[in-house]
């Protein structure tokens, strides 16, 4: 093998290996940036999240508050009987709209110490609580005005 030659496997070598080195930082860098980008989501929750869940938590409570007036107007049309009211099918509609208020059970709470996967799920599922208990509460405050409606309509009464 002539000099020259030897050169050029050398060039070729040190090539390869340059290419070699690069491939392996590259490949390094993109496991870390994938390491780094899904630690992220289960690393500990950051405070804008915490306090996101809680202030999530504080719109409930004023759906709950309004689900309490609805629910005492509810239980007072709840009462009458089928010869008290005009129309006896709105005694079932409020039957039903009182299940779906008992269907939704109790509501969800932000994690104490939970993972930003954790508050994240917390709060899109206090949201969505929130949504469901919303929906249930009108649904409920109209069949028990129907129902004290058809009251009056029978009676003749008005409150």
């Amino acid at each position: 093998m002539t000099s020259e030659q030897q050169n050029e496997s050398t060039m070729q070598l040190k090539k390869d290996h340059r290419t070699g080195v690069i491939v392996a930082i590259v490949v390094a860098a993109a496991a870390a940036a994938i390491f780094l980008t899904a630690g992220l989501g289960s690393g500990t929750a950051s405070a804008e999240s915490v306090e996101n869940c809680t202030t999530q938590l504080t719109a409930l409570e004023t759906h709950q508050d309004a689900l309490k007036t609805t629910q005492e107007s509810a239980d007072e049309a709840a009462t009458l009987t089928a010869d008290d009211v005009e129309d006896a099918s709105l005694l079932k509609d409020l039957k039903a709209a009182q299940a779906e208020v008992d269907k939704l059970g109790d509501a969800p709470a932000c994690p104490a110490d939970g993972s930003q996967d954790d508050v994240d799920t917390a709060i899109a599922s206090i949201r969505d609580y929130s949504d469901g208990l919303r929906a249930a509460t009108s649904g409920l405050d109209a069949a028990a005005k129907a129902v004290i409606a058809s009251n009056e309509a029978l009676t003749g009464t008005a409150e």
